[in-house]
């Protein structure tokens, strides 16, 4: 059984998205200050595109392969149990409500520092996720 390539495409997608944006932020290709999340550029600069690129950069490997080491687990279960595009959809929606609010509850304390690497943030959603499923599921 191949799982990198027939059972989890989506997770297998994004974590080389990741892989890829760390290589070439570290490479100084990318700068963490184009990609980062504040509140000052995402939401009174309406850089809503920030909210994704935020999600998807790690700067540091050990940061970045504990990320991804728990998204290859988590995205494997999820991928099986809701179907690829369903993942991918609320991968989506996680990520993007995850940013946003980020960027919101940084607006008091730090409106100009820039956050990157919301995969913590993703991994709770994912994990509650996986809760809800097996509460409706086996009546846990």
């Amino acid at each position: 059984m191949n799982m990198i390539t027939t059972d989890a495409p989506a997770t297998v997608i994004i974590i080389g998205i990741n892989i890829l944006i760390f290589a070439l932020v570290n490479l100084n290709v990318l700068d963490v200050k184009m990609l980062g999340s504040s509140y000052m550029d995402t939401i009174q600069n309406r850089q809503y595109y920030r909210i994704v690129a935020s999600a998807f950069t790690q700067r540091e490997i050990m940061h970045l392969a504990c990320n991804m080491y728990s998204l290859y687990n988590i995205g494997q279960v999820l991928e099986h149990v809701l179907t690829t595009k369903i993942f991918a959809v609320c991968y989506g929606i996680i990520m993007l409500i995850g940013g946003f609010l980020s960027a919101k509850l940084h607006k008091k304390g730090s409106p100009f520092t820039y956050s990157i690497g919301h995969f913590t943030g993703l991994a709770v959603g994912l994990i509650c996720g996986m809760v809800l499923i097996s509460i409706f599921s086996f009546g846990v």
